[in-house]
């Protein structure tokens, strides 16, 4: 008795991801306008839905954002209420993004971005900069 062995066999589509991945492109660049309409329709159908779910999301990265810079106001302690919790860039010149603009980025770049912050409430935050100010005074 022959044992024959099970082989897959793939299809063109497997055998060729280059060329798959070649012909997406153009279909995309030719049919922009209707992608474009599509996205927009979609948009319109699942409006309420979609802007739930990106509001629960951007909850959940700021909610991550916080935890990793330690969950806390750094000078005073804090942590009621998270709105009241700001990220403070300790060398504005480091400043890459404005912290919102993260969101819709990778939890690596947002975790590049709040490495180079500390975390204030909104009081401690506005003392900060009233320091600061009153500090660049004096080397006036």
């Amino acid at each position: 008795m022959k044992t024959q062995t099970m082989t897959k066999k793939l299809n063109w589509a497997q055998r060729n991801p280059e060329k798959v991945k070649e012909s997406q492109k153009r279909w995309r660049a030719n049919n922009a306008d209707k992608i474009k309409e599509n996205n927009k329709a979609y948009y319109k159908k699942n409006k309420e839905l979609l802007n739930a779910s990106s509001v629960q999301r951007h909850r959940e990265n700021r909610q991550w954002a916080v935890d990793q810079a330690g969950g806390c106001c750094s000078h005073c302690g804090y942590n009621k209420y998270l709105g009241a919790l700001d990220f403070h860039h300790i060398n504005p010149k480091e400043k890459d993004l404005n912290y919102n603009a993260l969101f819709g980025r990778t939890r690596e770049n947002i975790k590049e971005e709040i490495d180079k912050c500390i975390l204030l409430c909104s009081n401690c935050h506005r003392e900060e900069h009233h320091r600061l100010r009153e500090r660049a005074k004096k080397f006036i």
